[in-house]
């Protein structure tokens, strides 16, 4: 089984509020608002923003150049256009006072007075590159090298889904990289308590995508696969007319967000979310999905938001099985039809007489799987504590909460540090094992510990193989994955070298020494150009 080298459900990082397709605040009011609006002029005005609302936004465009300006309600429609498209001064030029319009669109568009201003905010000073087709906004500064990164994971994201559902946006989609998480908060309008308690670092809403620099965070985090995950988000958004639940949504993206890498779906689940699953149905304890509503991110804890993520990461794997890719997508062209998602599951997947319909159907199928309970394997939380993944620390235990938070096996750490930097590697692997044998969890910075030690000792074998288990288990592990790089470089092993390398880049782009191995060895076999972008991202870190 091959090492999946970004752990997402273990992470929760890319835990993305799927619910906001359906809804934005206010957006409940659209059905009034089309009831209250009887006058032919007006109910055109209703007609735009329910285009607005399915994602349908050229039609939209067209619709809104069909209305007078003295229309009650254009300017309204108007600056909440010019917010899908990203063109927040734009919107702010279009927005009327409050007051000024309709009373029924007010409700449902009321939140634009809050979220337009935020968002212009948010973004002021960001610049915006254009590649392919995307657009990056970024602040100026190290930043920038997430725009030079991104493309492949987001173009190749983009042709699968164009392949499964037929999406294809007729505009460059717009990715908002934002400095901290203060700025992300303003611009999404997520409540800080949910970014903080189940570490939501990106969403896809309004049709683009929003993410937190992963500079935030001591040991990045699965950025380019979280990008994924939010495209992911965009295309079902538009193939089911915004009328996929939050469990399609989260299911589908968390199954999807490798395809870029690797379409075949495999090793969808880590160690942690796998043990997470067998406890829950050893106990009757799975998430319904109707408290999935109206987003993981509402849930009370990481641990909870991580199962229910696992579960419906299965349960459209599940689809997937039984009916194929032809079979997922009838399911999404059910529900843009507005036929139920449990319904339309249990259609293509002939399940509409079963007891309990998809549901029991899913859960009968993870019973049957033999799912394992990982005792050994922690659960690394999100850390975001401001501009940390440039930070120095080769061996990564500031950076791992499981060594730190066990006493004793940190002593035990500890002394073997002092033992290694003394030239007695042989007295402190003894230690390290001392540590192992303390711990409740596997430490990942100690395995790194122990695979530099087993180096020292001639035993890179040993070293290898320590690492590999270890990523097995923490395949987030940045500074684990940069340790691998440098070790196989040093054997001579440039493939594993630029692999390990290029899934380090993945998880922290901030960390130079990926780069740097990535340069050397892209001008080892004549790859000039990608040896460049490397270069270029050293000069961006500020790196000569």
């Amino acid at each position: 089984m091959r090492t999946r080298h970004l752990g997402f459900l273990a992470l929760l990082f890319c835990s993305v509020l799927a619910g906001v397709f359906s809804v934005s605040p206010g957006d409940h009011g659209l059905a009034r608002a089309e009831e209250g609006l009887d006058r032919p002029e007006q109910a055109t005005v209703a007609s735009v923003y329910g285009r607005i609302q399915t994602l349908d936004l050229a039609s939209a465009e067209r619709g809104l150049a069909e209305l007078r300006a003295s229309v009650p309600g254009r300017g309204l429609i108007e600056a909440a256009l010019h917010f899908y498209r990203g063109n927040y001064d734009a919107g702010l030029a279009a927005l009327p006072p409050p007051g000024g319009s309709p009373k029924e669109l007010e409700e449902a568009l009321g939140w634009l007075f809050e979220r337009l201003p935020a968002a212009a905010r948010a973004t002021d000073g960001m610049v915006s590159e254009a590649q392919g087709n995307f657009v990056y906004r970024y602040l100026p500064g190290p930043d920038a090298v997430l725009a030079q990164f991104a493309p492949p994971a987001l173009e190749g994201e983009r042709a699968y889904l164009r392949d499964l559902l037929g999406v294809v946006p007729e505009q460059p989609t717009i990715v908002e990289f934002f400095p901290d998480e203060a700025s992300f908060v303003a611009a999404s309008g997520l409540p800080a308590e949910w970014v903080r308690t189940t570490g939501t670092v990106a969403l896809c809403k309004w049709d683009r995508i929003l993410v937190i620099s992963p500079r935030n965070m001591p040991r990045g985090y699965a950025w380019l696969d979280t990008l994924a995950h939010e495209y992911v988000h965009l295309a079902l958004a538009r193939a089911s007319r915004n009328r996929a639940p939050v469990w399609i949504h989260e299911g589908a993206a968390k199954l999807l967000e490798s395809a870029w890498r690797d379409p075949r779906r495999v090793d969808f689940l880590d160690p942690y979310s796998e043990s997470l699953l067998s406890r829950a149905l050893s106990e009757d304890k799975l998430v319904p999905f109707e408290d999935m509503h109206p987003s993981m991110a509402a849930l009370p804890s990481s641990s909870l938001a991580a199962l229910a993520f696992a579960q419906v990461a299965w349960a459209v794997n599940f689809i997937f099985e039984r009916s194929g890719d032809s079979g997922f997508a009838a399911v999404v062209q059910r529900m843009a039809a507005g036929e139920d998602s449990l319904l339309a599951s249990a259609t293509e997947l002939g399940l509409v007489s079963a007891d309990g319909g998809f549901e029991s159907a899913y859960r009968e199928d993870l019973l049957g799987r033999n799912l394992r309970v990982q005792s050994q394997v922690a659960h690394i939380p999100l850390e975001l504590d401001g501009s940390d993944a440039d930070r120095a620390d080769a061996e990564g235990m500031a950076f791992d909460p499981i060594l730190r938070s066990q006493r004793e096996m940190s002593e035990h750490a500890r002394i073997g540090d002092l033992l290694r930097r003394r030239g007695r590697p042989d007295a402190a692997q003894v230690e390290y094992e001392r540590a192992v044998a303390a711990g409740t969890y596997r430490s990942p910075s100690l395995a790194g510990k122990m695979a530099r030690t087993a180096v020292q000792l001639e035993r890179p074998t040993e070293a290898a193989t320590l690492l590999r288990e270890s990523l097995n288990m923490y395949p987030e592990f940045a500074p684990n994955l940069t340790l691998g790089a440098d070790l196989a470089a040093k054997s001579g092993d440039w493939n594993s070298a630029m692999d390990y390398a290029q899934r380090a880049v993945a998880q922290n782009p901030f960390d130079p020494e990926p780069h740097r191995l990535l340069l050397r060895a892209y001008q080892r076999v004549g790859r000039n150009e990608d040896a460049e972008k490397h270069r270029v991202a050293l000069s961006l870190l500020g790196i000569r």
